[in-house]
């Protein structure tokens, strides 16, 4: 073992609130333009970082937690614009919501080999846990239905992401020309992320 380091770190953010309004986006003129809280943010992670075999190779290991609080949503809501010529009419829109309380777990772990002048060898692997923990909100057709969406997932956030890369490094030299001397490095990668 040639380096081993241990660390731990924790950040505060926020994301500010505001209101749901564009011009000509459907919103009824008689209804209050509904806004939106701002977002808290508490993230949490420790890890470690080594080095190994005169540092031809490394392995990182990370494990986090973060913590919303208000966490802004995009989400859909309806609006009855029925009128004389159409009675069924309802505007369904997209605005921002708040999610009470929301939360993601993971690890992630780096791994770096140099096993042969040249060869780079590298693979990554990350693992997400996300939830809504409190989030009460309406149905976007009939806002009169109450939802509870907790224990829901985050849209877009995939549970499982791996990355493999391999690469090699030659040196090239074309006659005695510095300008056409220089390092050919094939590389190949392949990438996967869960649904």
């Amino acid at each position: 073992l040639d380096h081993l380091m241990g660390y731990f770190t924790y950040a505060k953010g926020f994301k500010g609130g505001g209101f749901n309004a564009r011009a000509g986006s459907g919103f009824p003129v008689d209804e209050p333009l509904p806004t939106f809280e701002p977002e808290y943010v508490n993230s949490f992670e420790i890890g470690l970082k080594s080095a190994w075999l005169d540092r031809r190779l490394t392995a990182n290991l990370s494990l986090f937690f973060v913590d919303y609080r208000q966490m802004q949503v995009l989400t859909l809501v309806s609006y009855d614009c029925a009128t004389e010529e159409d009675p069924g009419c309802i505007n369904v829109l997209a605005i921002n919501d708040n999610a009470a309380d929301s939360s993601v777990t993971g690890a992630e772990f780096e791994f770096m080999a140099l096993p042969i002048e040249g060869l780079q060898l590298t693979w990554n692997f990350g693992i997400l846990n996300n939830a809504y923990n409190d989030y009460q909100t309406t149905n976007q057709i009939d806002s009169t239905i109450e939802l509870n969406r907790a224990g829901q997932t985050f849209n877009n956030v995939p549970r499982f992401n791996t990355f493999i890369a391999a690469q090699y490094s030659m040196p090239i030299e074309i006659g005695s020309n510095d300008m056409l001397s220089g390092w050919l490095t094939p590389r190949i990668e392949w990438y996967y992320r869960s649904a």
